[in-house]
């Protein structure tokens, strides 16, 4: 067999695939190790009204397409709680985050929480370490506020 025609079918057995997705040799990333990341970021507490959100205590879901993590609050009984600081807080904690995965959330909140006990921002996920699922890529979190109110 000459040289060129021994390169050739070895050329033809290494071919690259036609799609790529994510990055080669990266385990995936699944909803336990995100919902450990997202309770391992720190508490949010309005200063104000001394409205905690609990991180830790979150729980995640799949929800409509998404991934959604729960957030509940403590000392909020007739409390009025700025959603604009607690946006602020939430959007710094997240950027803040120190782990295997990237936080980037929306520049504000999904509705105005303003008559709702709920507040939902949206926040990307990416990450050097793990390939994102489709399914993770967009987590919703929900800022549950027990018997105050949003201002």
């Amino acid at each position: 067999m000459s040289l060129s025609l021994f390169t050739m079918s070895c050329a033809k057995s290494v071919a690259a695939p036609d799609v790529i997705e994510g990055t080669v040799g990266l385990e995936e990333l699944t909803e336990a190790q995100l919902l450990s990341a997202l309770q391992s970021i720190q508490t949010i507490t309005d200063t104000t009204s001394g409205v905690t959100f609990y991180f830790s205590q979150g729980s995640g879901y799949p929800y409509y397409g998404y991934y959604s993590f729960s957030v509940d609050s403590s000392g909020t009984y007739g409390a009025s709680v700025s959603q604009n600081y607690i946006l602020a807080e939430l959007k710094r904690v997240l950027n803040e985050y120190q782990g295997d995965v990237t936080f980037t959330p929306s520049a504000s909140w999904d509705s105005t929480p303003t008559g709702s006990s709920t507040a939902t921002l949206t926040v990307q996920i990416t990450s050097s370490a793990y390939n994102v699922p489709s399914n993770l890529k967009t987590v919703k979190i929900q800022l549950y506020l027990m018997g105050g109110t949003w201002q």
